[in-house]
């Protein structure tokens, strides 16, 4: 199973996330696991992909810019058939005070007919690649050390 991450980052919180979501990925047996910024993602890097996980910072309630408008390019059934998880990075206080990228891009995911586990935190993201490719997926201390400080800030 083919495996893609896509993100984007401001101050590099979202890519240290992404990355340690793309190695756990590798760790739980996805093969081809491919982490990449947005800005670098095009329609054919989408071809094959079996597992699509998509995160980016929250900002003003909600999605980047970069992210809503790269999601909003994509054809209105271009994913059918796709499984899909999001993600992404905010001040720890309850989402309805920040907002989130995650159910932002969760509800454009599910407009291109993805099947979407949803706006996840990044352990159940790691819980449904334990179901998917059937091993578990850990995230490094130091994985886990930096979501805990891109949740702080």
């Amino acid at each position: 199973m083919r495996a893609l991450v896509v993100f984007d980052t401001t101050y590099g919180n979202t890519a240290r996330i992404a990355r340690a979501i793309g190695e756990a990925l590798a760790a739980a047996g996805a093969e081809g696991v491919d982490v990449r910024s947005v800005a670098l993602v095009s329609g054919a890097d989408l071809v094959g992909v079996d597992l699509l996980v998509v995160g980016g910072p929250t900002q003003r309630h909600g999605l980047s810019r970069t992210l809503a408008g790269w999601l909003g390019e994509l054809g209105r059934d271009s994913l059918a058939g796709m499984r899909a998880a999001t993600f992404d990075t905010r001040y720890r206080l309850p989402r309805l005070l920040t907002g989130s990228a995650a159910a932002g891009a969760a509800r454009r995911l599910r407009q291109r007919a993805v099947w979407l586990a949803g706006a996840l935190t990044v352990a159940a993201v790691l819980a449904l690649a334990a179901v998917w490719f059937g091993r578990q997926a850990t995230l490094s201390a130091d994985s886990a050390q930096a979501e805990a400080r891109s949740r702080a800030t």
